[in-house]
């Protein structure tokens, strides 16, 4: 299972449990979304930063949940 997936999981699991207001839930929801952003940027740069050749960090950033389409040459 890749990690976004692991993220998704306990994140529904803490929605659906007590009672929270839409408010928190939005709040519980912008949080998550940005500890992986920052999570993923901060990869990012150490790859780059220690020349991390492609085909590993193409390989790295799959186990996240982030596939590399060759074709567009951008991520998804």
């Amino acid at each position: 299972m890749k990690k976004n997936e692991l993220i998704a999981k306990v994140l529904l699991a803490d929605l659906n449990s007590g009672e929270r207001t839409d408010e928190q839930k939005r709040e519980l929801i912008a949080e998550a979304l940005r500890d992986y952003a920052v999570d993923l940027l901060n990869k990012a740069i150490y790859m780059k930063d220690k020349n991390v050749d492609w085909e590993t960090a193409r390989d790295l950033m799959q186990i996240e949940g982030v596939d590399f389409d060759g074709k567009t040459k951008k991520f998804k």
